[in-house]
């Protein structure tokens, strides 16, 4: 019985988990597993995370009012978390009231190869085709901010961070569009 409750309840916890990846604290090998006892796709040995924000309540035509913020949030993650389960490199969660999405990538051997720019190809790649869904479907634009690259799960709350950081130049950059840190540096 127990057992079974916990297998109810394991969406929850990962997402728990997730958050704690995000607020820091943990060693890297308490970390790992954590990944891997939740099965979480952050394998790898390069990391970023990204961070979006909805940019509007309500587009001509659109399909929510102004009271449907949680619900917004629900469609949004759950396009996101369908189009990041098919590419299989990665998590999404809800964190603060931001959507949060966590790269990990295979492959890649020491932090100089973490800089290697297909990595960056391959996240505007996947992070665009859920910004355009969300529009295309929700009709809904979303600005995402791209942080840092990191060599180990022990960083990933210094991507986040750096997502942030990048989510804030949307005022100067303009809405509906993503944001690479790296970029603005």
């Amino acid at each position: 019985r127990l057992k079974e409750h916990f297998n109810e309840s394991l969406p929850i916890i990962r997402d728990k988990n997730l958050s704690l990846i995000l607020e820091g604290g943990m060693d890297e090998n308490e970390l790992k597993r954590k990944i891997d006892y939740f099965g979480l796709k952050l394998k790898g040995s390069c990391y970023v995370a990204a961070a979006a924000n909805i940019d509007n309540d309500r587009k001509e035509g659109g399909i929510f009012t102004s009271n449907d913020t949680e619900l917004m949030r629900f469609a949004v993650i759950n396009i996101a978390k369908e189009i990041m389960d098919k590419y299989s490199v990665g998590e999404v969660l809800i964190y603060h009231n931001e959507l949060v999405f966590i790269f990990g990538f295979e492959g890649y051997s020491n932090k100089d190869v973490c800089r290697n720019e297909a990595i960056f190809r391959n996240v505007y790649s996947i992070l665009e085709e859920i910004r355009l869904n969300v529009e295309k479907f929700l009709k809904l634009t979303v600005t995402i901010g791209v942080g840092n690259i990191i060599n180990c799960t022990d960083k990933i709350r210094e991507s986040y961070k750096s997502a942030l950081s990048a989510l804030e130049y949307k005022l100067v950059i303009g809405e509906s569009r993503i944001i690479f840190i790296g970029d603005l540096e």
